[in-house]
């Protein structure tokens, strides 16, 4: 046997020596002093392909933070290409347009507008069943305050959000007439809830809490007084 034979044969062992030794059992945990393969990726700052075509061999590639690329196409591929074709809505139902630069352009969509006017989404809300309004909170301290009116036979009154503040260290509780529907609510001085506006779309199905039928909604301090804002919706 030549040496050449020799050589290639030893190092075919070692190649499948080095194989086998790098070869882990499934679902087992690391060990320090186990010995593997490094692969290498390749950085690419800006994302380009490194094989012919599909079906090719590539390595992975990495940004210049070294993070590795992992989506298929960026932002603008996915969306389209500014100045041309339109957002559409998962359900289809509208498309939200797209302006030169990439900006969105004011486009009717079932649930209003995009360029802040807020008309098409009382009108969506008010469809469903609801009517959406706001209203200055100033409830003395130790009574009981009436925030909005009982709507009449077969109406309620839904929450839709709310902030305030007290004077000094008190407590609330909101109410259906004379029926709590929070807990009592302890508050330090100059303190208060926030309750993050319910968004439109969802206004018909909760809010963050509702009157009985024909009830009014009131707030009872404790000590305090309670001053803020309310948002609300009154069944129609």
């Amino acid at each position: 046997m030549s040496k050449h034979t020799i050589l290639a044969v030893f190092l075919t062992l070692g190649a499948i020596g080095g194989i086998l030794w790098a070869a882990y059992p499934e679902d087992a945990p690391h060990v320090d002093t186990e010995m593997g393969e490094l692969m290498l990726g390749v950085r690419t700052d800006t994302r380009a392909a490194l094989s012919g075509t599909t079906g090719d061999r590539t390595p992975p590639q990495f940004t210049a933070n070294g993070d590795m690329r992992v989506r298929d196409d960026d932002l603008l591929t996915l969306l389209g290409t500014a100045g041309g074709g339109a957002y559409v809505r998962q359900d289809s139902t509208a498309t939200i347009a797209k302006e030169a630069g990439g900006n969105l352009a004011a486009a009717a969509t079932s649930l209003g507008t995009i360029a802040g006017d807020t008309t098409a989404v009382e009108a969506a809300v008010e469809a469903s069943g609801w009517t959406v309004a706001t209203k200055a909170i100033n409830v003395g301290a130790g009574t009981t305050g009436e925030l909005v009116a009982a709507a009449g036979s077969g109406k309620r009154i839904r929450v839709v959000g709310l902030f305030g503040t007290t004077n000094v260290s008190g407590s609330i509780t909101l109410k259906s007439a004379s029926t709590a529907l929070s807990g009592v609510i302890n508050l330090s001085a100059t303190s208060g809830p926030v309750l993050p506006a319910i968004p439109a779309q969802n206004i018909p199905l909760h809010g963050w809490c509702q009157t009985a039928a024909n009830e009014a909604l009131n707030l009872t301090t404790v000590t305090c007084e309670f001053d803020g804002f309310l948002i609300y919706a009154t069944e129609n």
